[in-house]
């Protein structure tokens, strides 16, 4: 006895290295998520600079082919503007991730989440997290790495130890339930062996989720769930109830359309 979902996920096992993966890059603006993309794709397919403002204005999306020993697959790596600063609205952001999904149009096998290692988290930070969760729903968390730029500044050893001893709760507790999928980036190295070494190391984090997702990519039917969610928010905010009420509204409204997805089977037929 044993049973297809077991079968189906040995075959993922085997398969893990070698099938295309589709890969969205979220975070702050100034954070390194086109450099990061570039890094990924091993070119300046993506424009990269610091900048106070989103160098990348809408989202978009390269391919490559990545040799890992002697292992050819294809990338779709998908770049998106800083969806949460300021000067962003909801609305605009909305319309951001609703392309980037429609994109990957075999699903999101993995989310970055761009942070950087050369400072400290603020605020805002948390607030990126929060409105991931609220589009994507708590789910998003089984598909998400956090990928930390600026390791040309930290060592890995200090960066460890921060992370380990004074990173913020919020985020050592979206750490936990991504089952520690975390990597130091240099998207400035010149070293080929440190960049490939790098890419290896996110690879082999990629696998990991797609592994503990049993091949199944975070797809447009879950993002429609949270749409519908997200579109009642917005509805809610335009009726101008007063907040205490509005905050618990919001919550019923959002676990109302959240229940579909957090029961949403996500074992795939073999």
């Amino acid at each position: 006895m044993g049973g297809g979902n077991d079968d189906h996920c040995n075959r993922v096992a085997r398969c893990a290295w070698t099938d295309d993966v589709t890969l969205v890059l979220v975070g702050k603006v100034g954070y390194g998520k086109s450099a990061t993309a570039n890094s990924i794709l091993g070119c300046n397919a993506f424009e990269s600079k610091r900048s106070y403002a989103s160098v990348t204005g809408t989202c978009q999306m390269r391919s490559t082919s990545l040799r890992v020993g002697n292992v050819i697959r294809t990338a779709n790596v998908i770049d998106t503007p800083g969806l949460f600063d300021m000067g962003i609205s909801v609305k605009e952001a909305g319309k951001e991730i609703t392309k980037s999904m429609d994109m990957a149009k075999e699903g999101m096998h993995a989310m970055l989440m761009v942070l950087t290692a050369a400072s400290r988290l603020s605020p805002e930070d948390e607030e990126t997290m929060e409105y991931i969760k609220l589009f994507f729903g708590d789910k998003i968390v089984d598909h998400m790495i956090f990928v930390f730029t600026n390791g040309d500044q930290v060592q890995e050893t200090d960066w460890k130890s921060m992370l380990d001893n004074s990173a913020p709760g919020y985020l050592k507790d979206m750490i936990r339930r991504c089952k520690n999928r975390v990597i130091l980036f240099d998207n400035k190295t010149k070293d080929i062996q440190k960049r490939d070494a790098q890419l290896k190391q996110l690879l082999n984090l990629v696998n990991s989720v797609i592994l503990s997702n049993c091949g199944k990519p975070f797809s447009n039917l879950m993002f429609t769930h949270m749409k519908k969610a997200h579109d009642k928010l917005k509805e809610l905010d335009a009726e101008g109830c007063p907040d205490k009420q509005t905050s618990e509204l919001k919550k019923a409204r959002c676990d109302e359309y959240l229940a579909p997805i957090n029961k949403m089977d996500w074992n795939v037929p073999p």
